[in-house]
């Protein structure tokens, strides 16, 4: 019964969350072309502390990446 909110990126330029709480999260999602040989991305911190994580056709969550989920 819940969602989770995902901004869309465009595949260039940059972005900036300054109202993020503190232990807050953001999801985001970017169409990366199938022609695209490889795709860097970039996370700078003005202060505290931060976490990417960069997963393809999945939300990340408590589980594993390939741990089935209880019923």
């Amino acid at each position: 019964g819940f969602s989770i909110p995902v901004t869309p990126l465009p595949f260039s330029g940059s972005v900036s969350n300054t109202g993020l709480a503190v232990r807050d999260v953001a999801y985001y999602a970017v169409d990366v072309p199938a022609n695209t040989p490889s795709w860097k991305v970039r996370l700078a911190v003005g202060t505290g502390e931060s976490t990417l994580i960069a997963l393809k056709d999945f939300v990340p969550g408590v589980f594993p990446v390939g741990y089935p989920a209880a019923d």
